[in-house]
């Protein structure tokens, strides 16, 4: 939300990766709200980065939410990587790595 509403971006897609890649769509803050998480576990974002890859229209910049238990992928060449990590143990091996506080 706060992406949208501050950074004003010309879109804003939802990659859910688990062991495979499920894109959303979003054309404002407020259709956050009705989002649902698709997917299950076994989670690899390198699933995920290969498809960002592919796509036609690439990211200027890839914010990746994640605990940091995963296969990382390899970094895509013209895309910034912001990885948000819950485990403050990890640090990923491409991209900016910052450490969220999750409250339990």
């Amino acid at each position: 939300s706060h992406i949208m509403s501050h950074c004003e971006p010309d879109w804003l897609k939802l990659l859910w990766v688990d062991a495979r890649c499920t894109e959303e769509e979003l054309e404002s803050a407020e259709e956050l709200a009705f989002v649902k998480p698709v997917g299950g576990g076994g989670t690899d974002m390198g699933v995920g980065l290969k498809y960002v890859s592919e796509m036609t229209n690439k990211p200027e910049t890839l914010v990746i939410l994640t605990d940091g238990y995963t296969p990382w992928g390899t970094a895509i060449d013209d895309v910034n990587i912001i990885w948000g990590i819950t485990e403050k143990s990890i640090t990923a091996p491409h991209g900016k790595t910052i450490h969220i506080e999750v409250s339990k």
